[in-house]
């Protein structure tokens, strides 16, 4: 009997795509690295929406790559979201 490879049906998925950067960095040792790393992710997110803009402005990027990094911001966001609010969870001992 052969055996085959099935790939793994969350692979397709968009959030699971961009979110393999966040799950690396959260996988640090402590509670406090996982804390600094979420608060250092949510910061750089907030830092690009001014440059994205700017760049609009000045035709750097059309309004479909803005409006494009607008909807990926805002789904990294939601990760950033519930990793934080699964982490508070977990030190509450509400969580897994």
């Amino acid at each position: 009997m052969d055996i085959v490879a099935l790939p793994f049906v969350f692979e397709k998925l968009e959030i699971y795509q961009k979110s393999l950067d966040l799950v690396e960095g959260n996988g640090r040792f402590t509670v406090a690295d996982r804390k600094n790393f979420l608060a250092i992710s949510r910061g750089s997110s907030q830092e690009c929406v001014p440059l994205a803009t700017l760049g609009l402005r000045r035709s750097l990027i059309t309004n479909a790559g803005h409006s494009q990094f607008q909807s990926e911001r805002e789904v990294n966001g939601k990760i950033l979201s519930g990793l934080t609010g699964a982490l508070a969870n977990r030190e509450s001992g509400r969580g897994y």
